[in-house]
């Protein structure tokens, strides 16, 4: 079967019994059931072994929201997130975006819900019109807000972090230097690399490069990291 063909695998993430029913009734042969997490603090065991081609984000609040997509981002950083709620309060909206949302639906918009899912696998974006004026408004600013690198430590053995670390403060780093800087060898770092790409669900250098632009290494003491 070609890679045309192939069913977009969709994950529900969230805890919203209306809008998961929803999105189950769309689910057909271009859009299949990856599973689901109503608990997003216990994502990573609810996740199947190939990442999702796009994620469903159905919280019910506005802090809700936001939680659940720290934890699907911490754990699918690329995959895109289609925020699929009741109600569109601006400010909501716009620190969803700020956070990594790749898409914002509405209940009472359910019926374009199948080709929004569709439209956000394949192009990583979902261009409904709310995010429209939102891109489009020169006083938003949308670009995900960096954090923490000390979020990534619960993810990953401390060797796995420091080489993290030290491709975070510099992405030109080749593996000779990685192992320099770290005191391992140079097949040490490629084995490590491999386990930090499995880790962090990513398949290239270029995706864990990537990643680690979205968080930083500044840290203040009032940081708070779960």
């Amino acid at each position: 079967m070609s890679q045309s063909f192939q069913p977009v695998s969709t994950f529900i993430a969230g805890y919203d019994p209306m809008a998961e029913t929803v999105i189950r009734s769309v689910l057909n042969r271009r859009l299949s059931f990856a599973g689901s997490c109503n608990n997003t603090q216990y994502l990573e065991q609810h996740l199947p072994p190939l990442a999702p081609r796009v994620v469903a984000l159905i919280s019910q609040t506005a802090n809700e929201a936001y939680d659940d997509l720290q934890q699907v981002r911490l754990h699918l950083p690329t995959t895109p997130v289609l925020v699929f709620r009741e109600e569109a309060p601006l400010e909501c909206v716009v620190t969803l975006f700020k956070s990594g949302a790749n898409g914002y639906m509405l209940h009472k918009d359910q019926y374009k819900l199948r080709d929004a899912l569709l439209e956000i696998a394949h192009k990583g974006s979902y261009g409904n019109d709310l995010l429209v004026d939102l891109v489009q408004n020169p006083r938003m600013q949308l670009r995900p807000e960096r954090k923490d690198i000390r979020l990534l430590r619960a993810l990953l053995s401390e060797q796995e972090y420091n080489v993290v670390v030290e491709l975070a403060k510099d992405p030109t780093l080749t593996n000779v230097r990685l192992g320099n800087a770290t005191s391992k060898s140079l097949s040490t770092i490629e084995k490590t690399l491999c386990k930090i790409y499995e880790r962090l669900r990513v398949s290239s250098r270029a995706e864990l490069i990537a990643l680690l632009s979205q968080y930083t290494l500044e840290t203040t003491p009032e940081t708070k990291v779960a």
